[in-house]
């Protein structure tokens, strides 16, 4: 073979051998990046599992409080009522003497 015909072959060879070596190096690359995306994806899952939790927390206590003020309504509601019933008969056994007018002065 002539001097060029080798030159040439050893150019090519050598191109190849550096394409190989760049697509080993993404090659690599790639599995790193799919690898910590990996990762990454897991720890977003726990913190929304995380979050997720916290949120049915804050429902169930809601909810509780909504069950409780309700019942708290009515209580109120009817302490008040009896409060106010017990004042009518206070007032009109207690007091049943009280002028209709007042004295003229």
């Amino acid at each position: 073979m002539t001097q060029a015909t080798d030159s040439d072959i050893r150019e090519i060879k050598t191109a190849v051998e550096s394409i190989a070596k760049a697509t080993e190096a993404n090659t690599k690359a790639i599995a790193d990046l799919t690898l910590e995306m990996r990762v990454g994806f897991a720890e977003l899952k726990g913190q929304v599992n995380t979050s997720e939790a916290k949120l049915e927390g804050k429902i169930d206590k809601l909810d509780e409080r909504t069950k409780l003020g309700f019942w708290g309504f009515i209580f109120r509601g009817t302490a008040l009522a009896a409060l106010a019933a017990l004042t009518a008969i206070f007032v009109k056994y207690l007091f049943p003497i009280l002028p209709t007018e007042l004295p003229k002065l």
